[in-house]
């Protein structure tokens, strides 16, 4: 059996910041308080953390804002040094962070390719067989000789990132890379990660587009005030996440008033409704049954992105079965319809109850404009056990000797 090697090793590391508690920006509070230090708090980032991470493996770290993300990564960059504990890094290491930080903004595009691609540690040499690869996946050549601080904030990262994957590492680090470009750009990201996985590199991913992080990961770790919450399989952890959203005890199984509930409520989910192939409302299904569901929306202050999703969690244990959004799917929402359904075909849930949460959001799948937690509860029956089967999900199977 092969060993499993050890790629970062954080063992009981805390980081903390001083946080200046009051201002002194007026000549008057400057005097009056000459000789009196000005107060501060401290704030602990990170509080003794301990992870191990293995070579090869994909691993992303999920959170609230606030809660330590950012700063675990510029520990492991050795950006920041932890006030105690230690970190061992086995490999090279690209932190994509602050992409784009090393830019002149005096220089074009193509002066800063080579700047940029030195203190990545790229020769002249390297840089001149790499440069139209970059210029390509940038998508900048006919801004190339343009200065850098005409480009927008999204065509520098997009140049960055693009000089940046050209640097072999062993070790790739990775915030909200994936937050600028269009779909095209994100695309040609995601081939990116999916070769660097096939090439066994060390990755640790922060993002919070939680679709994407259980498409890439292997592992997840949830952070809450710089503390592990809960590490191990993807969806239970995006689950406890989810939980952690929503914190307001739900008074109703099947309704959320709506200033209980999660968001900005620049749009909220005004009615839910579900109901068989008979088009009969209705809250009990049978294994096979057509499932609709359809949400009813209102917004209440204009939006430019909007997108809705939808998870089916077992009620008894609260694991998460199914999930999906429209932003996922690449489907289009025609606001003015101010509805939208999604249907299950052919159910192939066994006997239980389970639970639906439902979340609208922008471009980001964590900052939301309603979070409707067990937005509808139901219950699937069958007459008798489909060939012996149990758990929640009817598979076609047969025994064979």
């Amino acid at each position: 059996m092969k060993k499993t090697e050890t790629a970062i090793k954080i063992d009981n590391v805390t980081k903390s910041f001083e946080i200046v508690s009051e201002k002194r920006d007026t000549i008057k509070s400057r005097f009056f308080n000459l000789f009196r230090p000005i107060r501060k708090k401290k704030f602990i980032a990170i509080d003794r953390l301990t992870l191990e991470i293995n070579k090869g493996e994909f691993i992303s770290i999920i959170g609230k804002n606030g809660s330590g993300k950012s700063t675990l990564l510029k520990l492991i960059s050795q950006i920041y040094l932890p006030d105690s504990g230690n970190i061992v890094t086995r490999g090279k290491i690209i932190p994509f962070l602050e992409l784009g930080v090393g830019f002149n903004p005096e220089l074009s595009a193509r002066e800063n390719i080579y700047l940029n691609g030195t203190i990545l540690g790229m020769t002249r040499k390297f840089i001149n067989e790499k440069f139209n690869e970059i210029v390509d996946f940038a998508e900048i050549r006919e801004f190339l000789d343009v200065p850098i601080k005409n480009f927008s904030s999204g065509m520098q990262v997009r140049l960055a990132f693009s000089i940046a994957i050209k640097a072999d590492a062993d070790i790739y680090i990775l915030d909200e890379v994936l937050a600028v470009g269009d779909m095209g750009f994100q695309e040609k990201c995601f081939e990116y990660f999916r070769k660097m996985k096939k090439l066994g590199k060390t990755i640790i991913f922060v993002s919070h587009s939680l679709s994407q992080v259980e498409e890439f990961s292997d592992r997840a770790v949830l952070l809450v005030d710089g503390k592990i919450a809960k590490e191990g399989e993807v969806r239970d952890i995006i689950f406890h996440y989810h939980e952690l959203v929503n914190k307001s005890e739900i008074k109703s199984e099947n309704r959320s008033p709506e200033k209980e509930r999660p968001g900005t409520g620049q749009v909220r989910i005004s009615k839910i409704a579900i109901e068989d192939q008979n088009k009969k409302d209705g809250n009990n299904f049978t294994v096979g049954d057509n499932i609709k569901f359809r949400i009813d929306y209102k917004i209440n202050k204009g939006v430019e992105n909007l997108h809705i999703g939808l998870g089916i969690y077992d009620e008894k244990t609260g694991f998460y079965l199914f999930g999906t959004n429209t932003k996922y799917a690449k489907i289009l929402i025609n606001k003015e319809k101010r509805s939208i359904s999604f249907n299950i075909y052919n159910t192939s849930l066994l006997s239980g109850k389970y639970f639906v949460n439902f979340v609208v959001f922008g471009e980001s799948e964590t900052k939301y404009y309603d979070f409707y937690p067990k937005g509808t509860i139901f219950t699937v029956n069958t007459k008798s056990p489909h060939n012996g089967q149990r758990g929640n999900i009817l598979v076609s199977s047969k025994w064979e000797q």
